[in-house]
């Protein structure tokens, strides 16, 4: 099952640099599998991170975000070992994050206001 959890930031300070971040209301667990940011009236300027928190894990980390878009973001997978895994040597093997706990969005360099986030959660 696919759950689709919006969470929107609050950003303060001056225009072209505030900044903000707001966590999920509750804890998820599954899998990452679809990210859609809506800008909304912020400037292209808007830097956006979404984390995994405990442990701390970086998913997403965008730049300059102009338009509505979705993202896939995706892990790299590793072995038995620990060694990270690829197909011939060069090209990663990779997955969607798993997730335990509260999802965090970040704004930065944007305008005083919100933005969207949808999260697409597959548990």
């Amino acid at each position: 099952m696919i759950r689709k959890i919006l969470v929107t930031p609050t950003l303060a300070g001056s225009n072209g640099s505030a900044s903000g971040s707001k966590s999920t209301d509750a804890p998820h667990n599954g899998r990452l599998v679809g990210v859609h940011v809506a800008p909304g009236d912020q400037p292209n300027t808007l830097d956006v991170t979404i984390k995994a928190l405990l442990p701390d894990q970086t998913l997403l980390t965008l730049t300059n975000v102009s338009a509505a878009a979705w993202y896939y973001p995706t892990v790299q997978v590793s072995g038995p070992t620990g060694a990270a895994l690829t197909y011939n040597g060069t090209q990663t093997v990779n997955a969607p994050a798993p997730l335990e706990g509260y999802i965090n969005v970040a704004g930065a360099q944007g305008n005083a206001g919100t933005f969207d986030v949808y999260l697409l959660i597959e548990s």
